[in-house]
């Protein structure tokens, strides 16, 4: 499996860019870098790029604290959306934080053992209801119920930005 093509994080680098290319540009986002700087930081951490697990704690408070100043910015333009978002980025951080920052998933072993920012989901791993248990048939990869919180608040905004007045 290559994590470069997995769904999430398509979505969360392709979501602003489409949202700055077109029409939506004239909606004043605040603080996209805020966002970007989340998806970067957290593919860090999902990707097993950090020294030890202390780092990676660190990094994915970072990335919490980012994503919920730029929520909190701009909670005006979708607050559904947004709402949506933190949602599923708590969540994956409560997962996380209950096992010792790694996410517990049903994945084989290969995958387990190529991202230690996993584990294998057993009775022994906390809150697996909202750990990575769904896989989609279109993708090698699994998902959180967070992770589809996070998908749905991305895809609401742009649907709400997207239709949204323009002012002429």
């Amino acid at each position: 499996m290559q994590p470069w093509f997995d769904l999430f994080y398509t979505l969360i680098f392709a979501v602003p860019i489409v949202c700055l290319s077109i029409k939506i540009s004239t909606v004043p986002l605040r603080g996209v870098w805020l966002f970007f700087s989340f998806a970067i930081l957290n593919a860090l951490v999902k990707w097993g790029m950090t020294p030890n697990i202390h780092a990676a704690a660190l990094i994915k408070v970072a990335a919490l604290i980012c994503i919920t100043i730029f929520a909190v910015q701009n909670r005006t333009l979708c607050p559904r959306g947004f709402l949506c978002l933190l949602i599923g980025v708590y969540s994956n951080a409560a997962v996380r934080m209950a096992n010792k920052m790694r996410m517990p998933a049903t994945a084989p072993l290969q995958f387990i053992e190529k991202f230690p920012s996993y584990t294998l989901m057993t009775t022994k791993t906390h809150l697996n209801m909202l750990g990575d248990w769904i896989n989609l048939p279109a993708s090698m990869s699994w998902y959180s119920p967070g992770d589809m919180f996070i998908i749905a608040g991305l895809a609401i905004c742009f649907l709400e930005l997207s239709i949204r007045k323009q002012p002429r």
